[in-house]
């Protein structure tokens, strides 16, 4: 019973992370200065994969989170349309056949936060239950 007892707040802690995971939604975000207010699906995956660099005929940069991060997965999931070994394989794939490394990835929410706050056209994404800066702004996805 006490091995049971000694281990039941991490697995509780655990299994809430992967239902907080599962269950939030995430925005997009960006400086609240930014120029962009919407960007269609379409446009956000091209951005994410690297193809695109400009929408709206504003220059935008892009912040990632790290491989092995859980937001990551599921980003690349609800808007690339892959899972994490695709990911990995299309990023291995450009490099070799276009030179391109993949996205600046940080690894926390508060550095992401950070990095939007002093750069104007940075988006980067978090969990909608994030308290974001207030020089900070969501950007709204449209079909």
């Amino acid at each position: 019973m006490f091995v049971f007892q000694s281990y039941s707040f991490p697995l509780i802690l655990f299994f809430s992370l992967i239902i907080k995971m599962e269950c939030a939604d995430l925005w997009i975000i960006s400086n609240q200065k930014s120029q962009i207010n919407s960007i269609s699906l379409r446009d956000l995956k091209s951005l994410f994969l690297m193809k695109k660099s400009t929408i709206k005929g504003i220059k935008l940069s892009i912040l990632e989170y790290r491989f092995d991060s859980p937001i990551r997965s599921k980003f690349a999931k609800k808007y690339l349309n892959m899972n994490k070994r695709q990911l990995q394989d299309y990023w291995m794939t450009r490099f070799v056949n276009v030179g391109q490394s993949e996205p600046v990835s940080k690894k926390n929410f508060r550095v992401i936060q950070y990095r939007i706050k002093k750069q104007k056209n940075l988006l980067s994404y978090c969990f909608s239950d994030q308290t974001l800066d207030p020089k900070l702004k969501v950007i709204s996805i449209t079909p």
